[in-house]
């Protein structure tokens, strides 16, 4: 029903333009006496009110047509630029720049208390939208470059009722992928692990329209942590929003996943005000009343219907809904719906956030395109009477806004999400149909192995063919010899022919197939018996049947999308064939490729086109075989993880086809480290940057859009590469004489101004110094025996008088001097005459290596890491292990990029070992990684580490186990899910060294890699089949446990689990009551509470923990209670019957406490900490061992 007070204030149509104007500015100056007689209860409503007379679309400019209003838009964004350093904003149409940075609006900066905001008053055309984003522009050598974009762009919605000259005023919070949240972005997030939560697009918030003495405040505020069917409201210190009370919140549209926004209108009078944001469960509450729909209309007791307006009154029964009530007793200003019974949201931590609109200078500098604070930007039209100001401190003020626009970023939350992982290479799995090798294919029981024990990743490592020299050398997966190819070995040959409707291996195939399979199970891979058998064996098949692929349409259209990269792969494998070696420089006229000889070796018409097509045909079934992986892995919400070497093979297809893209002569590895004293060389040719970044990177996108095909996340091997890469003379064996590239060198001029100035000093310090190594080391005299030993011991002694020299010069540019790593442990260094020489070396050498740099490879990393992201929406973790510059962490904070944490490779100088609790949020903890020993092999290859690790990091007491028994490696295992790294990946060995059935092998043999050998042989490969391990329930309850109680996984992700399934927690499962180790000494101190007589288990007791973890109660109660008897109790929450399995579950544990002597207890100090342990039964299998109280939960952080 129209308000009462609609009828005397309406204009007609055919009344002059001044008679309007009068009329605004009569309705202006009534408007505070309007809204405290509650006049205002018609506005906002369409075609009523006196909102009527200014939301219209005739009055957006004085009487002028809508499309001439002009709306000055006040940006502000609070960011601590660094020198040099100015902010431009940029967006949609002209006077934005197109969303083209170099034309946008350069921002003014002024302090506010901690803050330095940057401004700018910028006056636009009405439109119904703008869209715009930040960027943060400094300048390197004479010109400006763009350092760093927002995340995602802003969406600027401009009212209706906005008239020509009113103010916008719009507070940005910078988003960048620096807020650790932003991964939940990623592929592997939104179309896996979280593909339950439905994406939106398009929606859209009811608008309120500016009315007179209010202003309209616009929420927006971004959260990808919200499950399907949560919501976000808002809650705050004024009646609009609540007042605080839980029942009372506005709720929130979502628009655009994961933005959420909302409308009120604010009297001037009630500014400033707090708010909150406040996520989580739906907007339905209890009692059966229905959910407030967000944007919709809400009922008014009347049965009128006011948009925008209206709450739940806590009082009403529900599912009444009333509008709110000024401080009139009037109706109060509009909301955009209210939450009820919202007890399932909690607030987010922190102050709250403050909307208060401060007094402007006029702009000056600030003012962009033509607008002036505090004046109409179109001078042929009489200005417009501003609206009532704010009350504002300072000498100007352009007016109060008409809308108040906040952006909020991100909700802010003390807790994020977190899950755990496997990984394990390809060619280490085993299965019951595998033939000498791990197959894609073998994945996929592997990955309901990882899901139904609550795990959402598994990591693999490189899958690209690396078919270089032709034998086991190859078995390093590494080395590409194709970024875009997979290796032949992963194929199963079984599948080769299921695209083929009807079609079945031939008999003898089949035959053969299965006796290759028995002969090559072994306990390593063999890998060049498997591989000829491999391929032998599928081409047999092609030429029997497979060839039938070739006229598919499924083939067809894959050949068309992947020729680019396909035919100078096939090429260049019949050419290494026909010549012997990938050393493509070697192939005379056949070195250079053109599209003409690729046309001429690919044709059809020639006599070995068979095998070019057989290498098409198996390409396409890895493409297939692969291809299923991922599919199923996202059906089962696994994360697949690949791994990007950072690097390619010399003698590859990609420096064969693009070589300027490539230092030839040059090859990449890394400094002495932690992997090898000597540093490494990893014989792969260092990157063009120069020539990449003019190509605009396309080189690099290809390749990342063709291993997204497959995973949803990736490894960069080696992320440090990125900032500068280790580049050492293509004439090194080892990496000791590299340099980095790019570097600041040392100049003649750094040496002359350091007293070591001519060409005597030059050569003494860059030449071979050290004779005496050669005299000292004589022949020895004895029987060929001992040749070997003494070439091996002459090689060692040449390399170490190479490496004996104090300077490395640059063999592009003698000019160019390096200081060789380490130096000052030379004896060249030793030697030197002068020890203001030795002084001024070892200064020169230390600013090198960890100073001089860090702007400079910066630089480099924001050019080339960015190029990688923009490629893809795969989530991003960098191996940042060695020798880390200063500058690289907080890049790849800035980044968003996930760094890697191993617990023996410690990242603060001065210690030992890694502890987990301190891990940043985005890394991934692991107890071991490819390149190190396994947990079991490492914990037994040093007693005196050993020691150290089982006293200062688990908190041992007594002698250690002299060996990794399954309860050392389940306190290292729950250590690092406890921890607040947003992975925890654990290797499958780790895994392994849970259970004493799968601890029987020698540990030496679950090695993947050793970086000091050049040459390794990668042919480690498990021992039980993946069909094993995916029937194994103990393993998979024990894994459940730890991942419920370190909250890495929930409850409704093991639905198993949560029915009380006996794969859970039922079956008959082995009772241990002996720990293989002891935990220091029993103390007087921890005994029981009162040494009760008789406990009692019930299920309702079991709900405490969080998602109603079962073990973390039974490890308390068997721990802390000296009961004679448990008894077990069936009675459930409220009286409900606990499920059997559980009830089953807890007579079980109940009979182990009473097989138990005693109850074993302790008090031990783990991590510095001084709490009390206590012994647990785990669930399966049931094994008494001691879990500190604070690994019970998930840490706080």
């Amino acid at each position: 029903m129209a308000s009462k007070y609609q009828q005397p204030f309406a204009i007609p149509e055919a009344l002059p333009e001044l008679l309007k104007g009068l009329t605004r500015e009569v309705l202006r100056a009534q408007a505070p006496r309007m809204a405290s007689q509650g006049m205002s209860q018609g506005m906002g409503c369409p075609g009523g009110g006196p909102m009527a007379l200014m939301s219209g679309p005739s009055y957006g400019g004085v009487g002028g047509d809508a499309k001439e209003r002009r709306i000055n838009v006040h940006f502000q964004v609070p960011y601590m630029t660094k020198w040099g350093q100015t902010i431009v904003v940029t967006g949609t149409g002209a006077l934005l720049g197109n969303m083209t940075v170099s034309k946008g609006v350069t921002l003014k900066c002024h302090h506010e208390k901690d803050s330095l905001v940057w401004e700018a008053l910028v006056s636009l055309p009405w439109q119904p939208r703008y869209k715009y984003k930040y960027a943060i522009v400094g300048e390197v050598d004479g010109q400006q470059v763009v350092e760093a974009e927002e995340l995602l762009e802003h969406t600027l919605l401009l009212h209706e009722g906005l008239s020509h000259g009113d103010v916008v005023e719009v507070m940005d919070c910078w988003c960048d992928r620096s807020y650790p949240g932003s991964i939940l972005a990623s592929s592997a997030f939104t179309r896996v692990v979280r593909q339950r939560k439905a994406a939106r697009a398009g929606g859209a918030a009811l608008q309120q329209q500016p009315a007179v003495g209010e202003a309209v405040v616009r929420f927006q505020v971004m959260d990808w942590m919200l499950e399907d069917g949560q919501v976000v409201c808002v809650t705050g210190s004024i009646p609009q929003l609540g007042m605080w009370q839980q029942d009372q919140m506005l709720l929130l549209t979502e628009t655009d996943t994961p933005c959420w926004e909302g409308e009120i209108r604010v009297p001037f009078s009630a500014f400033a005000f707090t708010y909150k944001y406040a996520p989580g469960g739906g907007s339905g509450g209890g009692g059966g009343s229905a959910p407030a729909q967000p944007g919709s209309p809400l009922p008014s007791p009347g049965g009128s219907s006011a948009p925008g307006a209206g709450y739940l009154a806590p009082t009403s029964p529900p599912p009444l809904l009333q509008p709110p009530r000024s401080s009139g007793g009037g109706p109060g200003p509009g909301i955009s719906s209210i939450i009820r019974n919202a007890t399932s949201t909690l607030l987010e931590v922190g102050e709250p956030r403050r909307v208060q609109v401060r007094a402007r200078r006029r702009c000056g500098a600030g003012t962009q395109r033509g607008a002036a604070a505090g004046r109409d930007p179109t001078p042929h039209r009489p200005p417009r009477p501003p609206r009532r100001s704010l009350p504002l401190a300072g000498a100007a003020s352009m007016g109060a806004p008409a809308v108040v626009v906040r952006h909020d970023g991100f909700v802010r939350r003390d807790r994020l999400w977190r899950g755990a992982g496997l990984a394990l290479p390809v060619f280490a799995a085993r299965s019951r149909q595998s033939v000498g090798v791990g197959e894609f294919l073998d994945l996929i029981p592997l990955i309901d192995f990882a899901d139904t024990a609550g795990m959402r990743l598994l990591q693999v490592l490189p899958v690209n063919d690396t078919c270089v020299y032709g034998t086991w050398w190859d078995s390093y997966p590494y080395s590409s010899l194709s970024v875009h190819a997979l290796h032949p070995q992963y194929v199963a040959l079984r599948a080769l022919v299921d695209d083929l409707p009807g079609a079945a291996l031939p008999a003898d195939v089949a035959a053969d197939i299965e006796a290759a399979r028995v002969k090559l199970d072994g306990p390593t891979v063999d890998y060049e018996a498997t591989l000829a058998a491999k391929l032998s064996l599928a081409r047999r098949i092609f030429d029997a049947v497979g060839h039938k692929t070739l006229d598919t349409p499924a083939y067809k259209a894959w050949f068309e999308a992947n020729a680019g990269w396909l035919v100078p792969y096939a090429a260049f494998c019949f050419l290494r064939d026909l010549f012997g070696t990938a050393e493509h420089w070697r192939w005379g006229d056949m070195a250079t490729p053109t599209p003409e000889l690729l046309a001429r070796l690919t044709s059809p018409a020639r006599e070995w086109h068979g095998s070019v097509a057989a290498r098409y045909w198996l390409q396409y079934h890895l493409h297939r075989q692969l291809t299923q992986v991922s599919e199923h892995a996202s059906a089962r919400r696994v994360v697949l993880k690949g791994d990007l070497p950072i690097g390619v093979d010399k003698r590859s297809v990609d420096t064969w086809m693009e070589p300027h893209l490539f230092r030839l002569d040059k090859s990449t590895g890394s400094p002495p480290d932690f992997f090898d004293p000597n540093g490494q060389n990893w014989g792969f040719p260092t990157y063009n940057w120069e020539a990449m970044a003019d190509e605009g990177y396309a080189w690099w996108k290809r390749r990342l859009g063709h291993l997204a095909q497959y995973f949803s996340a990736y490894r960069i091997d080696h992320v440090l590469g990125f900032c500068r890469i280790w580049e050492i003379p293509g004439d090194c064996a080892t990496g000791m004489l590299g340099y980095f590239r790019p570097s600041i060198p040392i100049t003649r001029k750094d040496l002359e101004a350091r007293g070591m100035a001519g060409a005597d000093a030059l050569a003494r310090l860059t030449e071979y110094y050290s004779e005496k190594v050669l005299w000292d080391m004589a022949a020895r005299p004895g029987s060929p025996d001992w040749l070997v030993e003494e070439v091996a011991t002459t090689r060692r002694g040449l390399l170490a008088l190479r490496q004996n020299l104090l300077l490395i010069t640059d063999p592009d540019d003698p000019s160019r001097l390096y200081p060789r790593f380490g130096l000052m442990g030379t004896s060249s260094f030793a030697q030197l005459p002068d020890a203001g020489w030795r002084s001024a070396l070892a200064a020169l050498h230390d600013d090198y290596y960890y100073k001089r740099h860090d702007a400079l490879w910066r630089a480099h990393a924001l050019r080339t890491l960015p190029a990688l992201m923009a490629a893809s929406d795969m989530l991003i973790c960098g191996e940042d292990l060695g020798f880390v510059p200063a500058c690289l962490p907080p890049v790849m904070q800035e980044l968003g990029l996930i760094g890697l944490r191993i617990q023996r490779m410690p990242g603060a100088p001065g210690t030992e070992f890694n502890n987990p609790a301190t891990y940043p949020y985005l890394s991934v903890a692991s107890p071991s990684c490819h390149d190190v020993s396994p947990l079991r092999a490492w914990y037994e290859e040093d007693p005196e580490r050993r020691e150290r690790f089982f006293y200062t990091m688990l908190g041992g007491g007594g002698a250690p186990p002299a060996s990794a028994c399954p309860e050392v490696a389940r306190l290292v295992v729950q250590q690092h899910l406890n921890c607040p790294s947003v992975w925890s990946i654990l290797p499958l060995q780790d895994v392994f060294a849970l259970m004493p059935r799968y601890c029987g092998r020698p540990a030496g043999e679950e090695v993947i890699n050793d970086p000091t050998v050049t040459k390794h042989y990668w042919r480690y490969r498990m021992h039980v089949t993946v069909e094993e391990l995916l029937a194994d329930e103990q393993l998979i309850s024990l894994l459940q446990d730890l991942l419920l109680l370190s909250d890495r996984a929930k409850l409704a992700d093991l639905p198993a689990l949560a029915a009380g399934g006996a794969s859970a927690f039922g079956g008959n499962m082995p009772l241990a009551t002996t720990p293989c180790c002891a935990w220091g000494p029993a103390s007087p101190a921890d005994a029981s509470h009162d040494g009760a007589s008789a406990m009692e288990l019930s299920y309702d007791t079991l709900q405490a923990p969080p998602h109603g973890a079962l073990t973390a109660v039974v490890l308390g109660a068997l721990a802390l209670c000296d009961s004679d008897a448990l008894s077990v109790s069936a009675a459930g929450p409220g009286g409900a019957a606990a499920p059997s399995s559980v009830v089953a579950w807890l007579a079980a544990l109940a009979s182990a406490r009473h097989a138990a002597a005693a109850p074993r207890k302790a008090a031990a100090a783990p991590l510095g900490a001084a709490p009390r342990q206590a012994w647990a039964a785990t669930a399966a299998p049931l094994v008494f061992e001691p879990l500190a109280f604070e690994r019970l939960t998930p840490p706080s952080w």
